[in-house]
């Protein structure tokens, strides 16, 4: 059950931190550049579509067996993001393919580190 149950948690903690720091950067970059709408953007559902595809691509994230499989899943998010909106929207393309990536490889590193602490406590138990 921890194979499961821990990966999840921790992608949904990821997703968390996805949704604050993604408000956190757009206030900072509003207060100095500018509203985004002041520029001429306006991507309305795209970013809830973007926002949907990386809660979907952490949940098969967090139940991939292996960590390069998951480290691939992630590059793929990652591109697919970059690629879906780098036509239009180039600065968001980037700040969202970063953001995106990064929360998700830490999500990644903290997993990898809490199941290992986990599983040396069972077998310290168990002696």
């Amino acid at each position: 059950m921890l194979r499961w149950v821990l990966p999840i948690v921790v992608h949904l903690f990821a997703v968390v931190a996805y949704v604050a720091l993604n408000g956190t950067l757009v206030s900072w970059y509003k207060q100095y550049a500018g509203g985004l709408t002041s520029r001429g953007v306006a991507v309305g559902i795209a970013m809830y579509m973007v926002f949907w595809f990386f809660v979907g691509m952490n949940l098969l994230i967090a139940l991939l067996p292996r960590v390069w499989g998951k480290v691939q899943a992630t590059v793929f998010m990652a591109a697919i993001i970059g690629f879906y909106l780098w036509p239009e929207h180039p600065l968001r393309a980037l700040f969202y393919s970063t953001l995106s990536a990064s929360v998700t490889l830490v999500a990644i590193g903290a997993n990898a580190q809490l199941h290992r602490h986990f599983l040396n406590l069972i077998f310290k138990g168990s002696k």
